[in-house]
């Protein structure tokens, strides 16, 4: 990929981020990027095409980390708390509307589905897999995982939540909830020690 068709991309994030799918132009887009709506189109056919880069974009920037928390961390315990981090910094300080608006866009919705259903997923069992190991989590937990990825779904689109502040706290509670739902006897003693994370 090129490097202003990465800025096109980043800098049209950062506004949908912002504002929202719906409420950005592609003349606020070029006019922010400092090109031609033409050099935008050169790269992207239209909004569509930029919003499904913009998702990979974010997707991609996401399982990134998700490939590095298993090993840096100490135990299953801290890898879960990294990922509370990284949704709580970057996920959660995207506005709603983006994800309300990203419904609109089939393909770029598809794949934040399909990353959801299969990737976070996937990281969340093996975070569950290695805990069980580990002798901190409890058996049986594949439910739990699945209403967290609902709640996710539905707490980052929930366009009721406009203070960053509340979903983040409400988030945060959740993540809390979430946690201590995985847990058994060893893994709350774990938790409540500092050193843990």
């Amino acid at each position: 990929m090129k490097s202003k068709q990465i800025h096109i991309i980043e800098t049209a994030m950062s506004l949908f981020a912002k504002q929202g799918i719906n409420a950005v132009t592609m003349d606020e887009i070029s006019i922010k990027c400092e090109v031609s709506k033409k050099t935008i189109y050169e790269y992207f056919i239209n909004k569509s095409a930029l919003i499904e880069n913009v998702v990979k974009h974010l997707l991609n920037e996401i399982e990134r980390y998700i490939r590095v928390w298993p090993s840096i961390s100490p135990n299953a315990i801290s890898e879960i708390r990294y990922y509370f981090q990284y949704v709580e910094v970057n996920v959660l300080t995207i506005s709603p509307m983006f994800y309300h608006d990203l419904i609109q866009y089939s393909s770029a919705y598809s794949l934040f589905l399909q990353f959801t259903d299969e990737k976070l997923y996937a990281f969340l069992m093996q975070n569950i897999v290695r805990g069980q190991a580990e002798n901190i989590y409890r058996s049986n937990t594949e439910l739990i995982i699945k209403v967290h990825l609902w709640f996710i779904k539905k707490i980052i689109s929930d366009v009721s939540f406009q203070v960053e502040v509340d979903r983040i706290n409400f988030f945060s509670c959740s993540n809390d909830a979430f946690l201590r739902s995985l847990l058994n006897n060893n893994g709350q003693k774990m938790a409540l020690k500092k050193d843990v994370f």
